[in-house]
């Protein structure tokens, strides 16, 4: 926490959607500050993973993938201006982390790169990707909707290694609508996949305005409830749902909400 914040430029794409893209000069000690976003939580519970991040946008995600030492990180950015930009514009500011060894950014929707994925990821992450646009110029109007659905849950789960996890972000309003669908969602998709004891399958917690919902069909064991607990505590993060834990949270009517989806 220590870590100074580093400068960051706000690329608006529309309506109320943006992304920021922080100032990168290549030297590693630089990354530390991304690992204490709520966002990169699941890479506590990995050890240099394969990651597949869908919409890495200005690139926090993937600043957040090079900080825990992932041996492979793969990106799909559906908006080609971004990429344009993140390339060309601004790639000495970012340090040029679309094409960061072992980074690769293509520019494809998120269910289509997937779909056609011949390999498996130790994580696959989707942090706030939304436009809220559709009353805008129309471009990329709902094309984010094809991630939320069942079925697009279980492409995720089928993409993924043994003990792989599957990360979503999403903003805890209030009533924390989004949250609870992708809980729903989440625990839907592990249903139809035929999973046994869902409700151990999935942990959801919170820092500000931010809720993580992070699954791995496989099974979250003691250790790795333990090891989320103990990041919860040392970085503030409220804990809404750990597998067999007391809630850690005030907000007792979301945790009771998620109980309703999860178990």
């Amino acid at each position: 926490r220590d870590s100074p914040m580093p400068e960051q430029l706000w690329l608006e794409i529309d309506n109320t959607a943006g992304t920021p893209i922080t100032g990168f000069s290549g030297d590693r000690s630089e990354l530390e500050i991304a690992k204490y976003d709520v966002t990169a939580a699941a890479h506590y519970l990995l050890t240099n993973p394969n990651v597949l991040i869908v919409g890495p946008g200005g690139g926090k995600d993937i600043l957040a993938a090079l900080a825990f030492n992932s041996k492979k990180i793969d990106g799909a950015e559906i908006n080609p201006l971004i990429g344009d930009v993140m390339v060309n514009k601004f790639a000495d500011f970012n340090g040029d982390i679309y094409r960061r060894d072992p980074v690769n950014v293509v520019i494809s929707e998120g269910r289509t790169f997937i779909s056609r994925a011949r390999e498996k990821y130790d994580l696959i992450q989707i942090s706030l990707i939304d436009t809220w646009a559709a009353a805008s110029t129309g471009s990329y109007a709902l094309s984010e909707n094809n991630l939320y659905t069942v079925e697009a849950f279980l492409e995720y789960y089928e993409h993924l290694t043994p003990d792989g996890i599957y990360s979503m972000s999403r903003f805890a309003f209030t009533p924390p609508r989004e949250t609870l669908k992708v809980a729903a969602l989440a625990r839907a998709a592990l249903d139809k996949k035929g999973v046994p004891n869902p409700e151990k399958c999935i942990m959801v917690i919170k820092q500000g305005v931010i809720a993580n919902v992070m699954v791995r069909p496989s099974g979250f064991d003691n250790l790795a409830v333990l090891t989320m607990q103990n990041v919860c505590n040392a970085l503030g993060y409220e804990i809404l749902y750990l597998p067999d834990r007391k809630p850690e949270t005030d907000s007792q009517a979301v945790y009771n909400s998620l109980l309703t989806c999860l178990l």
